[in-house]
């Protein structure tokens, strides 16, 4: 099903990991759609809570995707869950 497809692409093409097609902790990327979805790439954005943007439910940040946002709200960083296995991560 197109709405379940999505990938996950590298904001830098050169970065401290190398120039390689794999994604690997620490690593910067962007969650985006299948282009079918909406024919346009969206991308899945974090905004910070402001007196006119605010989740519903529990009125802090809120997740979306948008298909204007290539900025720095739609870069994610793959870490590790455990925080004692961050830095060896």
């Amino acid at each position: 099903m197109t709405r379940s497809i999505f990938k996950l692409t590298r904001v830098d093409d050169v970065d401290m990991f190398g120039s390689d097609e794999y994604i690997r902790f620490g690593q910067k990327v962007r969650i985006e759609s299948n282009e079918y979805l909406f024919r346009k790439k969206l991308s899945l954005c974090s905004y910070k809570y402001t007196a006119a943007i605010r989740a519903p439910v529990s009125s802090t940040q809120i997740t979306c995707a948008s298909a204007a946002a290539q900025d720095y709200n739609s870069v994610w960083v793959v870490d590790s869950p455990d925080p004692n296995d961050r830095f060896e991560m």
